[in-house]
C-alpha cells in the first residue's frame, strides 16, 4: 500500500510539472504571436530592444560579467545606448575602466544566473526562457509539497499546484528578462523547508531553509527586511520545540548572513559601505505619494540621512501620506488597473475572480492551525504592505511573489466550501 501511494505522489507530480512547463511553452507562444505579431526566439538588437528598464539593468550586468568585469558591473556603452547615464544619479557607480562602472543598483543573483544562461545557450530570449520555465515548474511542484505540509490534503495541495500552474501571469512571466521567477521559486522552497522543519521538528530541513532565504535576498531586496521576522516567528510558535528548535533557528539565520556575507563584503570593499542592500531599495524606502522629483532628489542624496528625509515628508502631510498608502493597499489588492490594455484587464479579473475571494476565506479558516500556515499569511500581508507604503506598479507585478500561496489557501477555501455543501 505505502509503495502504491508513492508511486501514485510521482505520478501528481510529474503531471503537475508537465502541465506547468505545456502551459508556459504554448501560452507564451500564442502570446507573442497573436497578440504581439513577435517571433518567440529572438537575438541580437531585437532581443534588447524587448527590454525594459530593469531588464536593462539585468542584461548589462550579466554581459559585463561575462567579459570578467566582475560581478555587478556594467559597460558604458551599453548606458549610453538605453540612456541610463541618466538615472545613474541614484546609483552607486565607481569606475573600472573606461567602458565599465561598478555598481550596486540592482542584487547580484538574478544577473549571475542570466549569465550562467548566456554562456550555456548565447544570448536569446530561450537561453533564459527555457530555465525559467523549469523554475516555474518546479515551483508548482513545490506548492503541491507547501500545501500538503500544510493541510495534509492532497486535494488541497493538487488543486493549489494546479491554481499555480495555470495562472496567467506566471505563465507569461517565464518570458521576461526579470526576477520574479527565480525569486518566487526560492522564497516558496524556503518556506517548505521551514514549514516541514518546523512541523517534524527537523533541525536540518530549518536549518536548510537559510540558503533559500538568503538567495532570495540576493534576488530581491524587498525580502531583506523580513529576514529578522522569520527568527522571531520562529521564537514565537516554538515555544513548545524546545532548545533544539531555538538553536536550529538561530543557525537559519547565521545561514542567511552567511549566503549575504560575500554581497555585503564586496560592497565594503567597493563602496566602503557594509550592506546587503543595493541602491534599487532606496526607491522603495521613499513613501508612497512622493512625486518623480521627490524620489529623483532623495535617491541622488542618499550619502544624507534618507530616514530623516522620509519622516520630513510623512510628517509634512501626515493625512495625504496615509490616505496614498491606502490607495496603493486597494491597487495591490485589486483584480487590475486602469492602465492596463482589455486583454490584460480579462484575463487578469478572470484569474483574480477565481482565486482571490477563496483565498482570503482560506486565510481566515487557517488560524486554526497558525502555527503550519501563520508565517505565510504574515509574509503575504508583509508584502503588501511594504509594497503600499512605497510603490505599487500599474502593472500589479510586485504582486507576483504572493500568488503561489494565494493559490494554496484559495485551494483551502474551495475544498471547504465543497465539503460543507456535501454535508
Amino acid at each position: 500500500m505505502k509503495m502504491t501511494m508513492t508511486k501514485n505522489r510521482w505520478v501528481i507530480l510529474s503531471a503537475i510539472f508537465f502541465a506547468a512547463v505545456s502551459l508556459r511553452i504554448g501560452g507564451n507562444i500564442i502570446r507573442e504571436k497573436a497578440f504581439f505579431h513577435k517571433p518567440l526566439l529572438l537575438s541580437g538588437d531585437a532581443y534588447v530592444k524587448n527590454f525594459g528598464c530593469d531588464s536593462m539593468w539585468y542584461d548589462g550586468t550579466a554581459k559585463a560579467f561575462l567579459k570578467g568585469m566582475g560581478i555587478s558591473s556594467v559597460g558604458l556603452s551599453w548606458s549610453n545606448e538605453r540612456q541610463m547615464l541618466g538615472q545613474c544619479a541614484w546609483v552607486d557607480y565607481k569606475k573600472i575602466d573606461d567602458i565599465y562602472y561598478a555598481h550596486k543598483a540592482v542584487p547580484p543573483l538574478y544577473p549571475l544566473f542570466l549569465a550562467l544562461c548566456y554562456y550555456l545557450f548565447g544570448i536569446n530570449t530561450v537561453a533564459y526562457f527555457l530555465p525559467h520555465i523549469i523554475l516555474s515548474s518546479l515551483t508548482c511542484i513545490l506548492v503541491y509539497l507547501l500545501g500538503e505540509e500544510i493541510y495534509n490534503d492532497r486535494k488541497i495541495a493538487l488543486t493549489g499546484a494546479l491554481a499555480t500552474a495555470f495562472y496567467p501571469d506566471l505563465i507569461f512571466w517565464t518570458y521576461q528578462v526579470r526576477t520574479e521567477t527565480l525569486f518566487i521559486f526560492l522564497i516558496v522552497l524556503g518556506f517548505w523547508l521551514l514549514v516541514r522543519g518546523n512541523a517534524r521538528k527537523s533541525s536540518l530541513f530549518i536549518l536548510m531553509s537559510g540558503v533559500p532565504f538568503g538567495l532570495a535576498a540576493l534576488t530581491r531586496g524587498v525580502f531583506i527586511p523580513f529576514i529578522p521576522l522569520l527568527f522571531l516567528w520562529q521564537m514565537f510558535s516554538s515555544k513548545n520545540g524546545g532548545r533544539k528548535t531555538v538553536i536550529a533557528s538561530l543557525a537559519m539565520i547565521l545561514v542567511i548572513f552567511l549566503v549575504l556575507l560575500p554581497w555585503c563584503a564586496r560592497n565594503l570593499l567597493v563602496f566602503n559601505k557594509f550592506t546587503p542592500f543595493c541602491d534599487e531599495v532606496y526607491a522603495f524606502l521613499f513613501p508612497a505619494g512622493a512625486n518623480m522629483e521627490d524620489r529623483a532628489n532623495t535617491l541622488c542624496r542618499m550619502n544624507d540621512s534618507l530616514i530623516s528625509r522620509v519622516t520630513a515628508f510623512i510628517m509634512n502631510d501626515p493625512g495625504s501620506y496615509i490616505l496614498s498608502c491606502w490607495e496603493r493597499f486597494v491597487m495591490f489588492w485589486s483584480p487590475y488597473t486602469v492602465h492596463m490594455k482589455n486583454i490584460a484587464k480579462l484575463y487578469k479579473g478572470l484569474a483574480w475572480v477565481a482565486i482571490f475571494p477563496l483565498a482570503f476565506f482560506g486565510i481566515v479558516l487557517s488560524r486554526k492551525i497558525w502555527r503550519r500556515s501563520g508565517l505565510i499569511i504574515m509574509f503575504i500581508f508583509y508584502h503588501a504592505l511594504i509594497h503600499s507604503l512605497s510603490c505599487v506598479d500599474s502593472g500589479l507585478v510586485y504582486r507576483y511573489p504572493i500568488i503561489p500561496f494565494i493559490c494554496i489557501f484559495a485551494a483551502y477555501g474551495f475544498w471547504t466550501i465543497y465539503g460543507k455543501s456535501k454535508a
